[in-house]
């Protein structure tokens, strides 16, 4: 699959286990960016440009969720980790546009701390599209966010024709945050603005990036729903914030799922 902008995706699918892997997506960007996406049933390997392996890790939707299983003797360096950043979620947006009623495609960050000297980046740790089931077991508000969302849509459904698309994605989003706003449960949030270091003091203030809605899940899990009602994908830079904001929202993450919700009617 080729993008407007000269990247390539492709995929693979394994005849065998012989492979070595389930399925690979290898990812091309025209300015030599390279990265390889294996992944054999939850546990995924990133190699690099040279088939070098940059990371190992495991998606455990038990409550651990997500640990990196192997330390390459590749350092780490800023540039390795924002390649891959940017490289898995040019992979991850494609796959969404994948997701069904048994399928779901998350991006899994990690908070390792790294070495002095090494990247301060967050890391993306797994990327790839898991069980619907698998993911609920990690981010148990999962169905609910989606009904939440649909019940925002259907509120709107007789006027969608009339509306331009941004006034019909920002009307489900506010029905949405109004939904669970009146829940008043401060693992559960949305709509939430931060500046670069710290919550916003009001809604939407100058600055500010927005996070959808946010659950704070078991064992230091984060999931991030990212509801889309158009075309708009997330993109690395938007992630990258969206990560360091929620970290000083919840300051004891350990690992953080990203997932994209949209109305199923």
């Amino acid at each position: 699959m080729a993008r407007d902008d000269g990247t390539i995706i492709r995929s693979e699918y394994a005849a065998s286990r012989a492979a070595g892997f389930d399925e690979r997506h290898i990812v091309a960007t025209p300015d030599g960016g390279l990265r390889s996406f294996e992944t054999e049933g939850l546990r995924q390997t990133v190699r690099g440009e040279l088939g070098e392996v940059l990371s190992r890790s495991e998606f455990r939707p038990d409550g651990a969720v997500l640990e990196p299983a192997f330390l390459p003797a590749v350092p780490l360096v800023a540039p390795v980790v924002g390649k891959t950043l940017e490289l898995g979620m040019i992979l991850y947006v494609a796959l969404s546009a994948r997701n069904g009623p048994d399928a779901q495609a998350v991006a899994a960050f990690t908070s390792r701390e790294f070495t002095p000297g090494a990247a301060t980046e967050p890391q993306l740790a797994f990327v790839g599209q898991l069980a619907r089931d698998q993911v609920e077991q990690a981010c148990p508000r999962l169905p609910e966010v989606q009904e939440r969302t649909d019940i925002a849509a259907d509120a709107f459904a007789g006027d969608r024709a009339r509306m331009s698309p941004q006034l019909y994605g920002t009307a489900v989003h506010t029905h949405l945050k109004h939904q669970i706003e009146g829940l008043l449960d401060p693992d559960f949030r949305a709509e939430v603005s931060f500046l670069k270091s710290r919550a916003a003091e009001y809604y939407g203030q100058r600055g500010s990036i927005r996070i959808d809605v946010l659950e704070r899940s078991k064992d230091g899990t984060v999931c991030v729903y990212d509801i889309k009602t158009g075309e708009a994908a997330l993109g690395s830079g938007r992630s990258s914030e969206m990560v360091d904001r929620v970290r000083h929202l919840f300051p004891r993450w350990r690992r953080m799922i990203v997932t994209e919700i949209r109305p199923t009617r």
